[in-house]
C-alpha cells in the first residue's frame, strides 16, 4: 500500500497524540481507504513518529487491548461523532532540539473532498462505527490530501539543487517519481538528519510560452506583423508535476498596454484531438487521447466523431474489440479538448482558415525518445502604422483527468514583445530605404471615407499617451512622424525662409536622458512645437534628414 497524508484528527486518546495522522490507502470496497475492522489494524494510523492512533470516529470503541485508556464514559461518543478538535494539533519530528522560548514553523494542509456519504439516509452510531464506515468513500479526499502534498513538495523537482529530486520507480525510460526531494518521511529507526531537501510550494504549471528572442520573431513591414514561433521548447518539454508532454495550443494576444488584464484575444490554435470516453457500467474515461487522424486511421477517412458526442448509450459510437480471443462490443463518445481550431477548423458549415497556421513539423530526441514540434505562423494586416503594440503569445495544456486537472494556459505578457507595423531600422539599413514622413498634409480636421468629420487624434496617430482620452488634446499631444529611420539620425525643420523651427535626434537603443521622442528603433515624432516652445502656425516646412546613410529632404504641409 501507498502510504498518503490525511488531515485526520484522533480523539479519545490517553497518550495525547492528536494531529495529522497516516492513513494506509486500501481499495475503494475498503471502508474509502480508511481500513475495516479485522485483526490487520489498517482501521489505525501511523503517526510520523512510528505510534500507531486510532481515528477519532473510533473514540468510543475500546481500545485497552492495545496498551490504551478505556474510552470516556460521558465524552466518547462526543469525540466520535464530531465534537470540534481543529486546534489538537500534533507535529514533529524536529531536527534541532527546541529550548525554552524557541519557535519552530510548520506546514499543514486542509483538506476536502466530494463524494465522502454515497447514502444520506444513513446515521453515525458511535458504538458500531464500521457499518457508517463501509457507507463512505475516501477516494476524493485520499486524491485532495496526495495533492496537498504534491504542492509541498512535488515529486522529481530537485528544489535544493543536491542531486536528490526524490524517490522513483523505473518503469518505463523517464523514472515514475512519488516523492519529492524532502524524501520519504523518517522512520522511528531513522535519524532526522537524513530528512533533507525543500520545499516547492509549487501547484501545476502550464507549458512554457514562446520566449520573444529564442523561440518568437516578428517581423513589421507597412501596416503589418508576421509573427513565426517554433515549438521545440514548449511542446517538448514535460510537465513538471504529472511527467506528461501534455501540450495543446497557442494563443495569440495583442495589446496597447503591457498589462496581462488589457490584452485582447486575436486566434487561438489547438490540437485535433478528443477525449474518449467508454461505458463500462458507466462512463470511463480511455487513458490515452484520441487524435483525429488516429481515429481516421481506424474508422475511415470519413470518421466524424464529433457526431458521437452525448454521453447516451443510444447514440453512442459502437465498434467491436478483441480481448482474451473474445470479441466485445464497445460504446464509445467523444469530448473535444479545447476549440479544436487547427490550420482549418469548420464554424457551423462552412470551413475557415485559421489566422495562426501551422507550417511545418520537426522532430527532436528528448531522453531517446523522437518527439515532433511545429513553427508557426501569423500575418496580421491594416494595422495603424502609428500604434505600439504588445505581441504575446501564451501556451496551453490540455489538463489531466487522471489528475483531475483543468486546461492551464500561460499569462498574456510573460512571452511579450513590442512591435510597430513599420519597417524595422536594421530592414531600413538594409534595405537601403528612404524616410517617409505622415500625416503630410497635416489637418486639425477632415472629411472621413465616411463623409464624417474626424481628425488624426480620433485616428490614433497622435497623442499616444493620452488614447482612449478623446476630448483633452492640447498642442503638445500633436504628431508628425518620421519612420524609415536608420539607427541613428538628425531631423532639422525649416521654414520656407531658411529659419531652423526645431531639431531633432534620434538614437535606437533610446538612451536614458530627458524626452525623447524615438520610440521604435526606426520612428520618431514631431509634436509641432518649435525649439522655442511654441505651436507652429499653417504653412509649408522644409526637413532635412542626416544619418550615416545620407542626406533627405522632403517638405510638410501643415493647415490649421
Amino acid at each position: 500500500s501507498q502510504n498518503v497524508s490525511f488531515n485526520w484528527w484522533v480523539g479519545g486518546a490517553s497518550r495525547y497524540n492528536w494531529g495529522p495522522v497516516k492513513a494506509t490507502a486500501r481499495p475503494p470496497q475498503s471502508y474509502g481507504g480508511l481500513g475495516s475492522p479485522e485483526g490487520d489494524r489498517s482501521a489505525y494510523y501511523m503517526m510520523a513518529n512510528g505510534e500507531i492512533d486510532y481515528g477519532q470516529l473510533l473514540a468510543a470503541e475500546d481500545h485497552t487491548a492495545e496498551g490504551w485508556r478505556p474510552p470516556l464514559r460521558n465524552s466518547g461518543c462526543d469525540f466520535a461523532d464530531g465534537i470540534d478538535t481543529r486546534e489538537l494539533l500534533s507535529v514533529g519530528p524536529t531536527c534541532d532540539p527546541l529550548l525554552p522560548g524557541d519557535s519552530i514553523p510548520f506546514v499543514y494542509a486542509l483538506c476536502a473532498g466530494n463524494y465522502v456519504h454515497n447514502d444520506a439516509r444513513r446515521r453515525f452510531d458511535c458504538r458500531d462505527p464500521y457499518s457508517y464506515l463501509n457507507s463512505m468513500n475516501f477516494d476524493d479526499l485520499g486524491f485532495t490530501a496526495i495533492w496537498a502534498s504534491w504542492v509541498y513538495d512535488t515529486p522529481g523537482i530537485d528544489t535544493d539543487g543536491d542531486g536528490y529530486a526524490g524517490e522513483f520507480r523505473k518503469l518505463t525510460k523517464v523514472p515514475s517519481f512519488y516523492t519529492g526531494d524532502l524524501g520519504p518521511p523518517p522512520g522511528p529507526d531513522s535519524y532526522c538528519a537524513d530528512y533533507g531537501g525543500a520545499p516547492d510550494y509549487a501547484g501545476p504549471q502550464p507549458p512554457d510560452c514562446p520566449v520573444p528572442g529564442r523561440d518568437l520573431t516578428i517581423e513589421t513591414r507597412p501596416r503589418e506583423f508576421i509573427i513565426r514561433w517554433s515549438g521545440r521548447n514548449t511542446e517538448t518539454t514535460p510537465d513538471r508535476l504529472t511527467g506528461e508532454r501534455d501540450f495543446e495550443g497557442y494563443r495569440l494576444y495583442l495589446s496597447k498596454i503591457n498589462s496581462p488584464n488589457n490584452y485582447s484575444l486575436v486566434a487561438s490554435w489547438d490540437i485535433v484531438n478528443y477525449h474518449r470516453y467508454i461505458w463500462r457500467g458507466r462512463w470511463t474515461p480511455e487513458d490515452t487521447v484520441s487524435t483525429l487522424a488516429g481515429l481516421r486511421e481506424l474508422y475511415g477517412d470519413d470518421f466524424e466523431p464529433w457526431q458521437y458526442y452525448e454521453d447516451s448509450r443510444q447514440t453512442c459510437f459502437r465498434d467491436t474489440i478483441l480481448f482474451n480471443g473474445f470479441n466485445y462490443e464497445r460504446c464509445s463518445y467523444f469530448e473535444p479538448i479545447a476549440a479544436n481550431e487547427g490550420n482549418f477548423y469548420m464554424e457551423g458549415n462552412r470551413e475557415r482558415t485559421n489566422v495562426i497556421q501551422r507550417i511545418a513539423d520537426s522532430t527532436t530526441v528528448v531522453i531517446g525518445d523522437t518527439v515532433t514540434f511545429g513553427t508557426y505562423e501569423v500575418h496580421l494586416t491594416d494595422l495603424n502604422p502609428s500604434n505600439n503594440l504588445y505581441v504575446s503569445v501564451t501556451a496551453f495544456d490540455r489538463g489531466s483527468l487522471k489528475f483531475k486537472l483543468d486546461p492551464l494556459e500561460s499569462q498574456p505578457g510573460t512571452c511579450t514583445q513590442l512591435a510597430v507595423p513599420i519597417y524595422s531600422a536594421e530592414v531600413v539599413q538594409d534595405s537601403g530605404l528612404g524616410v517617409s514622413v505622415y500625416p503630410n498634409p497635416y489637418k486639425l480636421s477632415y472629411r472621413g471615407p465616411d463623409g464624417r468629420r474626424t481628425s488624426y487624434y480620433e485616428q490614433g496617430f497622435e497623442a499616444p499617451q493620452k488614447e482612449g482620452r478623446l476630448g483633452e488634446l492640447d498642442e503638445q499631444d500633436r504628431r508628425i512622424w518620421f519612420i524609415n529611420l536608420p539607427y541613428e539620425a538628425t531631423i532639422r525643420i525649416y521654414t520656407l525662409d531658411g529659419d531652423l523651427v526645431r531639431e531633432l535626434h534620434h538614437e535606437w537603443p533610446r538612451p536614458d536622458k530627458g524626452v525623447s521622442f524615438s520610440d521604435y528603433s526606426s520612428r520618431m515624432a514631431w509634436d509641432l512645437v518649435t525649439r522655442n516652445t511654441q505651436a507652429v502656425v499653417s504653412g509649408i516646412y522644409i526637413y532635412h534628414i542626416s544619418s550615416p546613410m545620407g542626406d533627405q529632404m522632403g517638405k510638410i504641409v501643415i493647415i490649421k
